[in-house]
């Protein structure tokens, strides 16, 4: 087939550019799932981490009611102090079989988005005392990279180009074209050798107005490809823009409530010894720095848990390695509720 419009060789480059786009698809699969799994991941610590502080304020919890009650006995406290105590630990128990059942939901997740059934996972996910988070926080890129770096935006292009050789092949289609059959026979035992060759000429004189509406359409659709890839654009810059906003304001978030963890722990201290020692301090005063403490640690661990997510959804927008550390290296202060293991997931 004599080509002399290049209507074939559209066809080509568009076969191609499918096919670039269609291998770009599977890559950004690939990309969206693992940020799935890296949220999981940090879903599971968290979870793991709030799970080991409501063990840790059940037993602070338990001593304070005995102490309470010892006191009670010795006639320096009263009935009231002990229901507030006994109170307060129920209110404790209550959150712990339903964090031990996310626990296990939140792995159950992770095996099924590595693609293994319960229980053979074939990963460690005990919990190691920490909550990961950012372990570097510069070099996060540009938005320029992300025309090289987005396979969803190479996708989004690579269907733009398919298009344009579309709307060539299909102008190609009104100018003649001339096609060159035969057969030639060789004969490997004798006789004579045979050809039949036929040249035909196409010329789409009566379907011209078919064929232009047909160049209509594909210069339709092309300007329609050209849009979503504009769009493709325009959604990953502001994904990247809107991601760097939330990790900053989670990582000022995090800072803050160490700080809380610190101050709080502090105090509770400082009010068990006033009571102790008979100071002017009441075991309700006890009770109220515990629950401080307590939801200083879960505020804690919430903004951990926030600041890892944005992480990952700031390199997701950027289509880059992720990079993650344990809480207890990331976060300054005294690691209150935080652990000390410098497991790295």
């Amino acid at each position: 087939l004599l080509d002399p419009a290049g209507g074939r060789r559209a066809e080509k480059r568009a076969a191609a550019a499918r096919a670039d786009a269609a291998r770009d698809a599977g890559i950004d699969a690939r990309r969206l799932l693992i940020a799935d799994l890296a949220t999981s991941y940090v879903d599971l610590r968290f979870y793991q981490t709030r799970l080991a502080q409501r063990y840790e304020d059940l037993a602070s919890r338990q001593r304070s009611l005995r102490n309470i009650q010892t006191r009670t006995e010795a006639g320096t406290g009263t009935e009231l102090d002990v229901l507030q105590a006994r109170a307060i630990l129920a209110d404790t128990q209550v959150e712990i079989p339903q964090l031990e059942a996310t626990v296990i939901q939140t792995r159950n997740r992770i095996s099924t988005l590595v693609g293994r059934t319960v229980g053979d996972i074939g990963l460690d996910l005990s919990y190691p005392g920490a909550q990961p988070l950012p372990r570097r926080k510069g070099d996060l890129g540009v938005p320029a990279d992300l025309l090289r770096l987005r396979p969803d935006i190479r996708q989004a292009e690579r269907l733009y180009a398919a298009s344009i050789s579309d709307m060539t092949a299909a102008e190609a289609a009104r100018y003649p074209t001339l096609s060159l059959n035969g057969v030639i026979r060789a004969p490997l035992s004798g006789g004579e050798a045979s050809r039949s060759l036929a040249a035909g000429l196409v010329l789409p004189v009566f379907s011209q107005g078919a064929l232009a509406q047909d160049v209509r359409a594909a210069s339709a659709r092309a300007d329609g490809a050209l849009a979503q890839w504009r769009g493709a654009v325009l959604s990953a810059v502001e994904q990247v823009e809107s991601a760097l906003a939330a990790l900053e304001g989670a990582t000022r978030s995090a800072q803050a409530a160490q700080k809380s963890v610190t101050l709080n722990t502090r105090a509770l201290t400082l009010t068990r010894e006033l009571l102790d020692s008979g100071g002017e301090v009441t075991a309700l005063d006890l009770l109220d720095r515990e629950r401080d403490v307590s939801n200083a640690r879960a505020t804690l661990a919430s903004s951990c848990r926030e600041l890892a997510r944005q992480y990952v959804a700031l390199k997701t927008a950027l289509a880059v390695d992720l990079g993650l550390e344990t809480a207890a290296e990331a976060v300054p202060g005294d690691g209150a509720g935080q652990g000390t293991s410098s497991a790295a997931p």
